[in-house]
């Protein structure tokens, strides 16, 4: 199997995708020695850059809640598999091994290690240790001894991880460092590393990697018309719309009520029930972006940015 890639390969950095500082070398098939693509080669500031960009994130990660890392590392292992039929021959490519090792024993087994490790995240963070009995010493007296081992969340996790396997070790090593509530800096084998952007990719799409205030930097500075969405926790408790009676008190089917938007219409005499599901993040953005006076080709070039979905 013959592959190459004429990506522009990058880091991400701060969630930012940027050049290589200090440009970038082929990668070779080790099978074929054919040149499969051109890796980005980081400069010594840029991975100075990447630690910090790590550290400060991890302030906000670590306080995620054990529930949402699992929510996300289940989406990264579905979208893992989704990206099958990419991974393999890339994989192939670059590590030279058979069609049979790429498709049973590389991309499926890292899918598999991010399953794992949602279910890791849900798994008790406080531990106890069985009491034993311990022999008495010239220390202290004999007695029971007892323990907690208490897992937490500590810093910035370094993953380096050997060439033969490159995306099943990397998943090995983000998941669980992810799903205890670190953040990360990835180093891959400098054999083959496209792969691992290919999933450090996937990840970007799917991981928060941005603050509000940074993506409003951004759509400012492509000239993107943009406002903020409040949560739902943030619209009922407005007070200003609450004293213009934009809310109603639903019933529920535990018999409480909840706080949601009024409609002008009459719940007195039906029973209230959502007609639909709101739509997904960026489900609407071409129409909108449409509507507004963008073009295709601009809209296509916010895609490339990734200032969009």
């Amino acid at each position: 199997m013959s592959v190459t890639t004429d990506r522009d390969e990058r880091l991400l950095i701060g969630g930012e995708w940027v050049a290589g500082g200090d440009g970038g070398y082929e990668i070779v098939n080790p099978a074929t020695e054919e040149v499969v693509g051109v890796a980005p080669e980081a400069s010594a500031q840029q991975a100075h850059d990447a630690g910090r960009a790590a550290r400060d994130a991890f302030e906000s990660w670590s306080q995620t809640t054990p529930e949402q890392r699992a929510e996300l590392l289940s989406a990264a292992a579905v979208r893992v598999r989704e990206k099958l039929d990419d991974f393999v021959p890339l994989v192939i490519a670059e590590t030279g091994c058979t069609t049979a090792v790429g498709r049973a024993m590389q991309v499926p087994v890292a899918a598999s290690r991010f399953d794992r490790y949602a279910r890791g995240a849900l798994e008790p963070s406080i531990i106890p240790l069985a009491p034993q009995e311990m022999p008495a010493t010239p220390m202290a007296p004999a007695g029971l001894m007892g323990a907690l081992a208490r897992r937490a969340p500590v810093g910035v996790v370094a993953c380096i991880t050997p060439y033969n396997f490159p995306i099943v070790n990397m998943a090995g090593k983000i998941g669980p460092a992810l799903a205890m509530g670190n953040t990360v800096i990835v180093r891959p084998a400098p054999q083959d590393p496209l792969a691992v952007i290919e999933l450090v990719r996937i990840l970007d799409e799917i991981f928060p990697t941005k603050t509000r205030a940074e993506w409003a930097a951004i759509f400012d500075r492509e000239g993107v018309w943009w406002a903020p969405v409040l949560t739902t926790e943030e619209v009922v408790d407005d007070p200003v719309a609450a004293a213009c009676g934009a809310f109603v008190e639903a019933p529920q089917s535990d018999g409480t009520t909840a706080r949601v938007v009024a409609s002008p219409v009459d719940f007195s005499a039906t029973t209230w029930r959502v007609e639909a599901a709101p739509p997904e993040l960026g489900q609407h953005t071409e129409e909108v972006l449409l509507e507004l006076g963008y073009d295709w080709e601009k809209i296509a070039a916010l895609k490339e940015k990734r200032v969009i979905p």
